[in-house]
């Protein structure tokens, strides 16, 4: 069986399809708040930033590259657990271990005096909601649970 191979043998109620639908949310409200917050900060003139958030100057855009290399590929994933496309659980499988991986290194680092996933630090777009969502919610450990059993559902 190749990678690009449907599998019709999973029911619709299966982990896949919660897990497809779960992606396609999180990344589309992680996705809709960057566009919103790039736009919002790119508008501002480079004074403001420098005297109300000189934080940020460098913090958002590494934060802004690091949500949309997560949020993209989750929703691709999305689509293709949806799709039932056998490719789509090891793919996803290795995108929970890189977020999970990247989740504990950004939080065991932070270096702001407020939460990362204070509602201040999101809003100001230093912190991602579709990535703390995923934070607060355990999504990519819980995930990977449900990617075990749905790859003893979908693979005899």
């Amino acid at each position: 069986m190749t990678s690009g191979t449907v599998l019709h043998h999973v029911p619709p109620h299966d982990p896949l399809r919660v897990l497809g639908i779960a992606n396609l949310v999180l990344a589309g409200l992680g996705l809709t708040q960057l566009v919103v917050t790039v736009v919002g900060y790119y508008g501002l003139p480079a004074s403001f930033i420098d005297e109300y958030a000189p934080f940020a100057r460098h913090r958002f855009p590494a934060m802004s590259i690091a949500a949309t290399l997560l949020l993209l590929p989750l929703a691709y994933a999305g689509i293709q657990l949806l799709r039932r496309k056998r490719h789509a659980i090891a793919f996803c499988g290795v995108l929970f271990v890189v977020e999970t991986i990247y989740f504990a290194v950004l939080l065991s680092t932070w270096s702001l005096g407020l939460c990362p996933l204070s509602p201040l630090v999101i809003l100001a777009g230093l912190m991602n909601g579709g990535l703390a969502l995923q934070i607060v919610t355990a999504y990519p450990i819980i995930g990977l649970v449900l990617l075990s059993r749905a790859r003893r559902v979908a693979i005899p």
